[in-house]
Formats: structure tokens, sequence, C-alpha cells
């Protein structure tokens, strides 16, 4: 999601060092790592398509000041659900380190791991 060059080469980084672990079998999935596509935004549903058409998953969403962005906690919230609904396994958060962007982290992991404990 980040077109920084900074987070693009810790994205080609993660890249490489997961296809070590694959050729090293350490990590038990497909031997070959696919090509990194980057999004500088999800793209939602089609209007056409509707509500029910599944949205594609990614296996790293990464949301960087967004949060704090929004202007009430139900629209953080919903953005929660769509962003770790779009994840296959990763979903990283960055906010300010100060004690506002620490509470809505600590909120935000509170949400997704209530998600996970009830199977949803």
């Amino acid at each position: 999601m980040e077109p920084a060059g900074q987070m693009t080469a810790t994205g080609f980084q993660l890249q490489r060092l997961l296809q070590d672990l694959k050729r090293e079998r350490l990590y038990p999935t497909q031997p070959r790592v696919p090509p990194v596509r980057w999004s500088f935004h999800l793209p939602g549903p089609r209007r056409r398509e509707g509500p029910t058409t599944p949205l594609p998953k990614y296996d790293l969403v990464v949301a960087a000041y967004v949060l704090g962005e929004l202007r009430d906690d139900k629209a953080r919230q919903r953005l929660l659900e769509d962003l770790w609904g779009r994840t296959g396994e990763v979903l990283v958060l960055i906010e300010p380190g100060t004690p506002v962007g620490t509470e809505r982290i600590l909120a935000a992991r509170q949400q997704v791991v209530g998600v996970l404990r009830v199977g949803c």
C-alpha cells in the first residue's frame, strides 16, 4: 500500500527473506514466492458487482497513520474490519508514538484479537 521508497525497499527485503526460508524448507508453503504487487490503496467492490462480491486478499496489508485521520471510533472499527478482511496473513498498523497513537493501536489490536477469538 505504501509507495514510499523506504517501505518498498523493506517489502523487497521481506520477499527475499521469505524466498530464502522457503528454499531452506523452513517455511512450509510453495517453493517459490510470487512477485510483489504494490497498491497505494485497497480497491473496493465495483458498483455493478455489489457488496456480496469477494474482495481481493493480500498477504501483507500496511496502514500507516490512517486511524487518527478518521472522525470517530465507529469509522476506525469499520476500517479495521475491512483491512483485516483483506489480509491473508499480516496486518501492519503504524501510528504516531504518542499516548493517543498507542491507544489507537491497542484498541485496534483488541478488535482484531476479538475477531480471531470468535472465528469470524
